[in-house]
C-alpha cells in the first residue's frame, strides 16, 4: 500500500494546484478523488495536478483521475498536469490519457492555458 500526500493551493487565478507526493494505486486513489470532489462541490472547476513528485501510477488510479475530468468538464473547467516524470508519462502514453489530458512543463504555462 502507497503513501500519498495531497496539498492544495489556490492561486490568484482561481486555479488549484493540486501537488502529489508518493504512488497513486488502487489503495490510496479514493483520497485523490475525495479531494478533487471536495474542490467542485466548492466551485473549483480549473484544477491543476503536480505530478512532479509522484513515483508510480496505475492504470485504476488513472481510470478515477479520467472520471474527475469528466466531472470537472461538464462544470465548466479542466484539469491540467505539471511536472510528469519520464516513467510516468511513459505510463500516461501508454494508457492513452496523454491525450486526454493537457500536459505543461511547468505550473504557469498551465495557468495561462486558462485564460
Amino acid at each position: 500500500m502507497s503513501d500519498l500526500i495531497i496539498k492544495t493551493e489556490k492561486t490568484l487565478n482561481n486555479c488549484v494546484i493540486i501537488k502529489l507526493i508518493g504512488g497513486i494505486d488502487a489503495f490510496v486513489v479514493s483520497k485523490l478523488k475525495d479531494t478533487i470532489t471536495e474542490l467542485v462541490d466548492k466551485g473549483d472547476f480549473r484544477l491543476i495536478l503536480d505530478l512532479n513528485d509522484v513515483t508510480q501510477i496505475n492504470s485504476t488510479a488513472l481510470g478515477v483521475i479520467i472520471g474527475r475530468l469528466r466531472r470537472v468538464r461538464a462544470g465548466g473547467g479542466d484539469i491540467k498536469l505539471v511536472n510528469l516524470n519520464e516513467k510516468i508519462k511513459n505510463i500516461f502514453d501508454i494508457m492513452g490519457a496523454s491525450k486526454v489530458f493537457s500536459l505543461f512543463d511547468n505550473i504557469d504555462k498551465a495557468i495561462k492555458s486558462f485564460k
